[in-house]
Formats: C-alpha cells, sequence, structure tokens
C-alpha cells in the first residue's frame, strides 16, 4: 500500500537495502516503474533479502541482488 523511494544520492553513491522484517512475513516489492529507479526487472524483498544500488547522478541503478 506505500511506494517505496530513495532520496538522490552523490554520483557513485553505493545503497544497499534490506528487509529486516521482525516478523518474517512482510515482504516490499520494486518496480522498473519505481521513479527514480533503474532496475534489472521487478524485485519483491522478503526478509534478509537485499538489493545493492549505485547513483549515476540522476536514477539509482541496481548493481546486485539476493534472495536469501
Amino acid at each position: 500500500t506505500s511506494n517505496p523511494s530513495i532520496a538522490n544520492g552523490q554520483t557513485g553513491q553505493i545503497c544497499i537495502l534490506e528487509n529486516i522484517d521482525g516478523t518474517g512475513t512482510d515482504c516490499i516489492t520494486l518496480t522498473d516503474a519505481t521513479v527514480g529507479m533503474q532496475l534489472a526487472g521487478n524485485d519483491t524483498l522478503c526478509p534478509n533479502d537485499t538489493i545493492t544500488l549505485v547513483y549515476d547522478g540522476t536514477d539509482w541503478v541496481e548493481i546486485a541482488r539476493a534472495n536469501n
């Protein structure tokens, strides 16, 4: 029911997002349409999953993801 977003960064800045849901049941969905992000396809971060992004001066660009 929310629209996750990340503030702009500095060119070359790295951001690692990890779902640390305490209940172990809630997931976060990021889509190709998420404004300010360039993803390699849609991604659902369930507990302990991560996505790594780098800021290219305009958008956060995905460089890795891990489904844990």
